[in-house]
């Protein structure tokens, strides 16, 4: 139901969903220095809430050292600093974890990073979007710890997501899979960095652009053509609307990562638009 909850949502039983009966229209808002949902069981799906917190939006992690949470969704999710305070560490974070989703969801105004995958096997990261995190990582798959390095995260997918306005934008590290169909741009550090060789990482159709350094890949490694270098020309970056400029829709120009996708929208698995205008997208995703 609409409205708004001033208390963390703890989930700790698996096979729950939490969703929003309109889509924003329910916000979580917890006490100081609290997370708005904390997600500690598998099974569980998450979508459609309005989070504003101080502190971190949402944390899904076992309560039991050694222990994984499996199959969590988080979909459809704006987390935001509350109007008069921040958001002092991150977004969204999910820890020790495998098969988790996180997808259509907007982060702005984390101190520390915006989404943070930490330790996470099979993540599929998608058609999110992350914004003015200025001291950190927009979206960062981070497969290290404080103590010897973990076995290599594999079969992890990021695609149709947009970062800017980050200290850096989107990072594989100690992970493997694929990156593809994502914009980096105006980030104040790198752009796009993997660090696996090889068959290890299939990265194409991204496009980074205006960041201290566009792709830092591994020694070697020889990217596709197809990894763009160009402005996306968002609609109007100053005031967060991060569409596609489309002449279509009216605009002076059209991006050129219109249609430089990996393939046709109705093949892909991107959802929503990249139009100011808010209609379908049509032609190449």
């Amino acid at each position: 139901k609409s409205g708004t909850c001033r208390e963390t949502v703890e989930i700790d039983q698996p096979g729950i969903t939490f969703r929003s009966e309109t889509p924003l229209s329910a916000v979580v808002s917890p006490p100081t220095g609290q997370n708005g949902f904390l997600v500690q069981a598998s099974d569980v799906t998450v979508e459609g809430f309005l989070i504003r917190s101080t502190f971190q939006g949402v944390l899904a992690a076992s309560s039991k050292a050694g222990v994984l949470v499996e199959r969590i969704v988080l979909r459809g999710l704006v987390v935001k600093p509350r109007v008069s305070g921040a958001l002092s560490t991150n977004g969204i974070q999910v820890r020790d974890a495998r098969a988790v989703t996180v997808e259509n969801s907007i982060v702005t105004g984390a101190a520390q990073q915006g989404i943070l995958l930490k330790r996470v096997q099979r993540a599929y990261v998608r058609n999110n979007l992350v914004y003015g995190v200025a001291s950190d990582w927009g979206i960062s798959l981070d497969n290290t710890s404080s103590g010897p390095l973990p076995p290599l995260s594999n079969d992890n997918v990021a695609a149709f997501n947009t970062i800017a306005g980050c200290g850096g934008g989107l990072r594989f590290v100690n992970s493997g899979g694929e990156i593809r169909d994502n914009v980096a741009a105006f980030n104040a550090g790198i752009g796009i960095k993997f660090d696996q060789p090889g068959t290890g990482s299939l990265v194409h159709h991204n496009d980074a652009f205006g960041n201290t350094r566009n792709y830092d890949e591994p020694s070697g490694f020889e990217l596709r053509g197809t990894n763009l270098s160009v402005d996306p020309t968002f609609v109007d970056r100053a005031n967060g609307v991060f569409a596609l400029a489309q002449a279509a829709t009216g605009d002076a120009t059209t991006s050129p990562v219109v249609d430089a996708g990996t393939t046709t929208v109705d093949r892909s698995d991107i959802s929503g638009s990249t139009r100011s205008d808010g209609a379908e997208d049509d032609g190449v995703a």
